[in-house]
């Protein structure tokens, strides 16, 4: 969890490579730590790594992460998960930096919906 949280720090202090080096190593620690199967600190690693990616404007990668954990959530059947919001979220913005706008606004919604079921009432991710 170091790992990840020194990225999350970088992150905020708009440190994107930083940012992008400890959410890389975190990741990869999680995956050879939970090498039988996906983990719920996987997924988390894999959507706060896409964030990472969207602020650095390399939506590629942002979006093979993204649709990763989606696909993960999915067959767990976690698609009610403030996780599964936060994966469409940032699908959402994929697709609007890459002007797909009707994407986009889909992809946003449902996270909203998601996340307003998930989360308390005036829970800052709802805003």
């Amino acid at each position: 969890d170091t790992l990840f949280n020194m990225a999350l720090v970088h992150q905020s202090q708009n440190n994107h490579d930083q940012a992008l080096k400890y959410h890389r190593e975190a990741l990869q620690m999680r995956e050879n730590h939970y090498s039988n199967g996906v983990h719920r600190d996987i997924i988390e690693s894999l959507i706060s790594t896409s964030r990472t990616l969207i602020d650095g404007a390399e939506y590629e990668e942002a979006a093979k992460l993204c649709n990763r954990a989606k696909s993960e959530l999915e067959k767990m059947r976690w698609t009610n998960e403030s996780l599964y919001g936060s994966c469409l979220h940032n699908l959402g913005c994929i697709y609007h930096k890459r002007g797909s706008l009707n994407e986009s606004m889909e992809s946003l919604l449902k996270a909203l919906q998601i996340r307003q079921q998930s989360l308390p009432q005036y829970h800052l991710d709802v805003a």
